[in-house]
């Protein structure tokens, strides 16, 4: 059946959006056309058995969830759905795939700072655990001079 080769993050689909009135069996249909599936559950509430509005998939094989995934947009009884790579609780904040941008902000820098030598000290960092430097654009916005009345005296 499953190859046990094969990690089972590798062969699992998270699917958001789904219509609240979705069933499992046609959840569990739709996903089959793709590949065998070894499990489909759309997620409920604990107290009132209502759908959550996403589930999982689990195939057989990750060839399945490539097939799945080069199909996209997904439409299941009518609606749109937001079809990803299922990510196991315990990897999300060990790597980047939670993080949603590359930027970096910085701020309390002097306007009087101008020596671009210390500006050239953001321009290049290290990622945590690795030794491969990224480079940064440095971007200067023009600073608030006025001072602002406060409402609280």
């Amino acid at each position: 059946m499953s190859n046990n080769n094969e990690d089972e993050s590798l062969r699992k689909l998270f699917i958001g959006g789904i219509k609240l009135d979705t069933t499992d069996e046609t959840f569990h249909d739709y996903y089959a056309k793709f590949g065998e599936v070894v499990d489909s559950v759309i997620m409920k509430d604990a107290h009132t058995q209502r759908s959550r509005g996403f589930g999982f998939v689990t195939y057989a094989s990750k060839e399945a969830v490539d097939a799945a995934m080069s199909m996209r947009p997904h439409v299941i009884d009518d609606k749109p759905v937001d079809v990803k790579r299922a990510i196991p609780k315990d990897a999300i904040n060990k790597n980047e795939s939670n993080i949603s941008s590359k930027r970096l902000y910085v701020s309390g820098i002097k306007e009087a700072t101008r020596n671009r030598a210390q500006y050239s000290r953001l321009q290049s960092c290290t990622k945590p655990m690795q030794s491969t430097p990224v480079f940064l654009e440095v971007v200067s916005l023009p600073l608030l001079t006025e001072q602002r009345n406060s409402g609280f005296r």
